[in-house]
């Protein structure tokens, strides 16, 4: 098994803590009059429409489920935020086992299978992966060196991604085929010298 991307090695999906003060909050002395308040009130609505702009755009073209206006206005900055990251780990989770897919080519068994979460929106997202490649050695060692040298292509092919880097499993993978693929070219000296 290999692309696996268990829960606890994904990125944190925290989103960070509001710092703004409730505009409803009982006026003090010393406070702005009523006027000021609204307007402060307006200019926070105005940053917020400014994000969802800028979510709406961003959303639309990151190529993750739709996710309508609306649905976004009615969530929280923190909500928002949360759901920005959860695309991001949903397009990087895919894009680091379609690596391992790709390289493992015949190898594969099946199609990458996922892990997901929702999200604030309802929606699914995709927080781990892993494809199931066949590792096993073959009875001639060449084939089997050139086998294992794949598996180990498939296994680290995702190294370049830093959203959703190489698990542990893709590493033990790696190493596995590193040690077959050693024993079976010492096998292959061997029979060389006895020719």
């Amino acid at each position: 098994m290999i692309g696996s991307i268990r829960e606890n090695d994904a990125p944190r999906l925290t989103a960070p803590p509001l710092a703004r003060k409730a505009a409803s909050e009982p006026a003090q002395a010393g406070d702005h009059d009523k006027f000021s308040r609204t307007a402060s009130e307006g200019k926070e609505k105005g940053a917020s429409a400014s994000l969802l702009d800028g979510l709406m755009s961003a959303f639309s073209n990151d190529g993750g489920p739709t996710v309508s206006r609306q649905k976004l206005g009615e969530m929280s900055d923190g909500q928002r935020e949360q759901l920005k990251e959860m695309r991001k780990v949903d397009k990087a989770v895919e894009e680091h086992e379609m690596d391992h897919y790709r390289a493992a080519e015949e190898l594969a068994q099946g199609m990458p299978s996922y892990e997901s979460k929702l999200g604030p929106d309802g929606q699914a997202y995709r927080m781990a992966g892993k494809v199931m490649i066949d590792t096993g050695e073959d009875a001639d060692a060449e084939k089997t060196v050139k086998k294992m040298q794949k598996v180990q292509r498939s296994a680290l092919a995702p190294s370049h991604n830093t959203i959703a880097p190489l698990s542990d499993a893709d590493e033990e993978v790696a190493a596995g085929a590193r040690l077959k693929e050693q024993k079976a070219q010492a096998r292959l000296d061997q029979e060389k010298k006895g020719t």
